[in-house]
């Protein structure tokens, strides 16, 4: 996840706000933030993509920057963005200042972003890693300045942990809390997760029962410390699944667009016959959603929420394609037709 800017910050253990103020994030670059990735999802899934030149972007909670920067230097437009950790919106600015790009970095809360009167009107607000990991008021600041800043035909990037995939997690982790708490001081995150992993050492049922939760512990032993701490230890942390993001956002006048990768949108892959059966007897936008989250049993989505974008009809759906641009990196005979995808690995020779 990135950083929050959140104006509250959750107790942990003895970490203070102040100390977590200090901690940077690792630099990761984000795919699913791109603005071309954005507007494919959109158009794969039949809505009227963003305006793109020039694109009015703005990330919220961007942790090193990277990925901002990225896209701020090859997008023609205005990119914004804002983190708590100073140490972030410095680094970001310096790197800014580097490429030349149209770039702001603010050291804003969410509620602090919505009395700024300098902030245009946006194509599009991102919110990768912030949605869960934040509490009430912060995601009622965000629901209020897509509600102001948001431009109709607009879109929202958002990723949280999804209740289909992580509900046999949240156990885990509060049992980690309590051991933390427990020892007080005396303890880190990596005694929490070796006293979880002596439980299942002991072949506690918990594991055998709950295999998504076991198989989260054994990939603790190689993840950021960073990442632990924020996923698994923040008093703030709240499980949604896709039609609860979609309430939480309609006061902000969002509706579900698409969900990113693309791959997903593959009927025969998450769906397979049968699964496609029972989807064509529904009419719900959201509830056939809520069908396809029920076939992935995702812990972590990526989503594209769109503000009163309008449904293209195929002829100008495929028009839309027509004029996409892409890049080609490699002959086509030198593409792998094998690899990794959220079902193992994929074969797309056929």
């Amino acid at each position: 996840m990135a950083w929050s800017s959140t104006s509250r910050t959750a107790a942990m253990t003895s970490e203070t706000a102040d100390d977590l103020r200090k901690l940077v994030y690792p630099e990761t670059y984000f795919v699913g933030l791109a603005p071309a990735e954005l507007r494919l999802a959109l158009l794969s899934r039949g809505f009227a993509p963003p305006a793109s030149k020039p694109l009015r972007y703005l990330e919220l909670g961007f942790g090193t920057g990277f990925s901002l920067n990225i896209h701020a230097a090859a997008n023609d437009g205005e990119f914004w963005g804002n983190d708590f950790v100073r140490a972030h919106v410095d680094g970001a600015a310096s790197i800014a200042s580097v490429s030349g790009a149209d770039a702001h970095f603010l050291p804003d809360a969410f509620s602090d972003l919505l009395k700024r009167d300098d902030l245009p009107m946006f194509d599009i607000i991102a919110a990768h890693g912030i949605w869960t990991w934040v509490p009430d008021e912060d995601r009622a600041a965000i629901v209020e300045l897509l509600k102001r800043k948001l431009a109709p035909g607009g879109a929202l990037y958002v990723s949280y942990n999804n209740t289909a995939g992580w509900s046999s997690v949240v156990f885990l982790r509060q049992m980690m809390k309590l051991f933390l708490a427990e020892k007080g001081g005396r303890a880190e995150i990596g005694d929490a997760v070796a006293f979880a992993r002596s439980l299942q050492g002991a072949n506690a049922s918990y594991f055998k029962e709950n295999p998504i939760a076991a198989s989260e512990l054994t990939m603790m032993a190689s993840r950021n410390p960073v990442y632990l701490q924020q996923e698994y230890f923040l008093d703030d942390w709240k499980l949604m699944s896709v039609a609860e993001v979609e309430r939480a956002l309609k006061p902000a006048g969002l509706q579900f667009g698409a969900q990113f990768p693309i791959i997903l949108h593959d009927d025969d892959l998450v769906l397979g016959q049968r699964g496609q059966e029972i989807l064509s007897t529904l009419e719900s936008p959201i509830l056939r959603e809520t069908v396809r989250e029920t076939f992935q049993g995702m812990g972590f989505r990526q989503d594209v929420f769109v503000k009163r974008a309008a449904k293209l009809s195929d002829e100008e759906r495929r028009n839309h394609f027509r004029k996409q641009a892409f890049l080609m990196t490699t002959r086509p005979r030198h593409v792998m037709l094998k690899g990794a995808s959220p079902w193992g690995e994929l074969d797309l020779s056929a």
